[in-house]
C-alpha cells in the first residue's frame, strides 16, 4: 500500500480496480481541516485523463510496471503469444 502523499508524477497505482498513472500532483491544506491531495491521472487501459481527490492519510495499491520490447508471434482463440529477450 502506498500513501497518497507519496504519489508523484509517473507513479502507477491501482484504485477501485482501475490502473492509473499520475500526471500531476497537488497537496492542498486549508485552515484547520484535513489536507486534500488532488492528482490528475491517466487510466492506463483506456487512456482517459481525469482528476481524483483523496483525503490525507488515504492509501492506494502501488504497482510496479516493467516495459519490454516484444515481438508479436501469433494469436490462438483467447491467447496471444509474444517473443522477448
Amino acid at each position: 500500500m502506498l500513501s497518497v502523499t507519496e504519489l508523484r508524477n509517473g507513479t502507477v497505482f491501482e484504485d477501485h480496480g482501475q490502473i492509473y498513472q499520475v500526471l500531476s500532483y497537488e497537496h492542498i491544506k486549508m485552515g484547520r481541516g484535513s489536507a486534500n491531495i488532488k492528482v490528475r491521472v491517466k487510466n492506463v487501459k483506456t487512456g482517459a485523463t481525469t482528476d481524483k481527490s483523496f483525503i490525507n492519510g488515504a492509501k492506494v495499491n502501488n504497482l510496479q510496471i516493467v516495459k519490454k520490447d516484444l515481438q508479436f508471434l501469433y494469436k490462438e482463440t483467447d491467447s496471444v503469444f509474444f517473443y522477448g529477450s
